[in-house]
């Protein structure tokens, strides 16, 4: 069975540029000035790298992949929340199925920590205020297939805002409450 590798590489304004005028189709050569391509296996290590090697090429340009020399890979949003305490939020995250994908340490305190649900990914960062708020500036909305079964799983583990029910604009969702008082609602399409 043959299976796809996703190989990353950061790429300023110039090189974007001249993939745009190539309508995507392929990455064009290398610069006399930049004559190696290191091609890495995960988006974490691209950033890395791209940050300590090409300064400011992640602010004006875009991280790219190669699918076994094809086109690049489609962009995402990941949120950034700030929060009092990383630490704490990562392991509330983990015991809902969060899974941790790396962490930033300083002094002994965990100040970043990037997570995964499925496909989606979430970032939180040390500097957010505690909050007696009944809902905080961001929510959290993740789609996912059995959505019961899930409330019945988390149902003990965090406060319930809205139990299991249809929307109007056609999802069966949950809602609950993180530690941070973020709310987090589940949904998935009506059948």
């Amino acid at each position: 069975m043959e299976t796809t590798k996703i190989l990353y590489r950061p790429v300023g304004p110039k090189v974007l540029q001249l993939i745009v005028d190539s309508e995507s189709g392929a990455f064009p050569p290398r610069f006399p000035e930049r004559p190696i391509f290191h091609p890495v296996l995960n988006e974490e290590l691209a950033i890395l790298i791209a940050r300590e090697n090409s300064p400011g090429v992640l602010d004006s340009g875009r991280l790219l992949s190669h699918r076994d020399g094809g086109g690049a890979m489609p962009q995402t949003v990941v949120p950034i929340i700030h929060v009092s305490d990383v630490r704490a939020t990562v392991e509330w995250y983990k015991s809902i199925g969060f899974a941790l994908i790396r962490t930033n340490e300083e002094d002994g305190e965990l100040n970043w920590a990037k997570l995964r649900f499925g496909n989606s990914e979430l970032m939180f960062n040390l500097g957010g205020k505690a909050s007696a708020e009944q809902r905080r500036e961001v929510d959290l909305y993740i789609t996912a297939e059995n959505i019961d079964g899930i409330f019945q799983r988390l149902k003990h583990q965090a406060e319930i805002v809205e139990e299991p029910h249809d929307t109007f604009y056609g999802m069966r969702e949950f809602i609950l409450r993180d530690c941070n008082r973020f709310w987090i609602a589940f949904g998935q399409p009506v059948k």
